[in-house]
């Protein structure tokens, strides 16, 4: 995980207000195959000094800037832009080529002394190393029968890891055998539940799925640049925001108390208070 501020107000949608929920701090998405690479034409754009983030005008103004510099005294022809997290604006060039070249005159420099720097699309800073510490076979007992698809399969593992090979037997549907390579065997549950969302007016469903761990095998691999957990709990603050002056949302004690143990699965020491309900008292939060 990377730990870095976040503005999220250029990308709301209109009439929609943002909600400050107590959630954890991460979770995980293990992505299997390889993805072709369909926008090599897109590149990060950072811009120093940066504008001030919660001034719109000023943002959009520097990305025309940007804009500007590339269209006239470079030639180059921007076919988009917009606002990117990772830093000043996503940039669409008309080719890979072009992007590359752009990214190896990198800095370049505005009148007024500010410079551009360039990154390809998916280097930018929410960018670390995630090592896959082991191979080993995942049993699944009591999968729906259903769901015992491909793409179900691989929806179930990827939440710890990727799947290598499965099998289900046909002489015997109350198990499933998966090959993978994981992150963690400690992010590994010892059941799933398969969730069904409801239907309009209706009550949703779930099964649970006991895990069991076979044959593990540890991988050759170099550590892992994750940041820790901040000791605040929110990898994204919103830039200049002190997190003590933002209280979160919570429905019921055991919200918190969830929220607080997630983060500890991932190695977050919690503050130096007895349990989550004195840290809702302290704090006077909640509904009331």
């Amino acid at each position: 995980m990377a730990n870095f501020e976040v503005n999220p107000v250029p990308y709301l949608l209109k009439r929609f207000d943002l909600e400050h929920w107590a959630r954890p701090a991460r979770g995980r998405v293990v992505v299997a195959g390889n993805t072709p690479r369909r926008h090599e034409e897109f590149a990060i754009a950072t811009l120093t000094p940066a504008p001030q983030p919660q001034n719109l005008q000023q943002l959009q103004q520097a990305i025309t800037d940007v804009i500007n510099y590339f269209e006239r005294p470079r030639q180059v022809h921007i076919v988009s832009a917009c606002p990117s997290p990772l830093g000043l604006c996503l940039l669409e060039f008309r080719s890979a080529v072009t992007r590359q070249a752009m990214i190896n005159l990198s800095p370049h420099i505005l009148p007024g002394g500010r410079e551009i720097f360039l990154d390809e699309h998916d280097n930018g800073l929410n960018l670390r190393a995630s090592p896959f510490s082991r191979v080993c076979w995942i049993m699944f007992l009591c999968f729906p029968l259903d769901y015992q698809t491909k793409g179900y399969i691989e929806q179930a593992v990827n939440l710890f890891g990727s799947v290598l090979t499965w099998t289900n037997n046909d002489n015997c549907k109350s198990h499933v055998s998966v090959r993978c390579s994981v992150l963690h065997i400690s992010k590994i549950p010892r059941s799933i539940l398969v969730c069904k969302p409801a239907a309009v007016g209706e009550a949703g469903h779930s099964w649970t799925v006991p895990v069991f761990v076979l044959n593990s095998q540890n991988n050759e691999h170099i550590p892992g640049d994750e940041d820790p957990v901040p000791d605040n709990g929110n990898p994204h603050p919103f830039p200049g925001v002190q997190p003590e002056n933002q209280n979160d949302f919570w429905e019921n004690i055991q919200d918190l108390e969830d929220v607080q143990q997630t983060n500890m699965d991932e190695g977050w020491v919690p503050p130096l208070v007895p349990n989550a309900a004195a840290a809702a008292a302290a704090a006077d939060i909640g509904n009331g």
